[in-house]
């Protein structure tokens, strides 16, 4: 969580953001007032994307989602983390309900993280599929 706070207020720095405009795209990326109130990976995730859009770009990869708490038989946290990268890339529609949509249509499973992993890999190869006809290639790191 300490990795999480410190990027979150180097992103604020670098885009030069006053306090109440910080406060602000905490509360509307992820619902919180505090980065300090930041409990999970995808209001971390959230809040991460909103300043990308602002321009932001760290000089060194993203920690994937903590492994803890995670049944070893479901997705990994670097799976779900390439899951969500492909579906921001790709989709038309970037939203948690329409990625949840594709899920069930898919894999049957109604949340990501608790999606067994040989269903993963099918999410994976339709996404990675849906990326390619969009125009990006899915194997290409920036």
């Amino acid at each position: 969580m300490q990795q999480w706070i410190k990027l979150i207020h180097t992103a604020k720095n670098k885009t030069g953001q006053t306090d109440e405009e910080y406060r602000c795209l905490l509360v509307g990326a992820a619902g919180v007032e505090s980065a300090k109130d930041i409990q999970s990976w995808s209001q971390y995730y959230a809040v991460m994307s909103a300043y990308r859009r602002l321009g932001f770009i760290p000089h060194r990869k993203i920690s994937v989602a903590p492994q803890q708490e995670r049944n070893p038989d479901w997705i990994s946290a670097r799976q779900e983390y390439y899951i969500r990268g492909l579906w921001h890339l790709a989709s038309r529609i970037k939203d948690e309900a329409s990625l949840r949509r594709m899920l069930k249509r898919i894999t049957g499973v109604d949340d990501l993280r608790f999606t067994p992993k040989k269903q993963a890999t099918k999410l994976i190869l339709a996404l990675r599929d849906i990326t390619s006809k969009a125009g990006y290639n899915p194997d290409y790191r920036d």
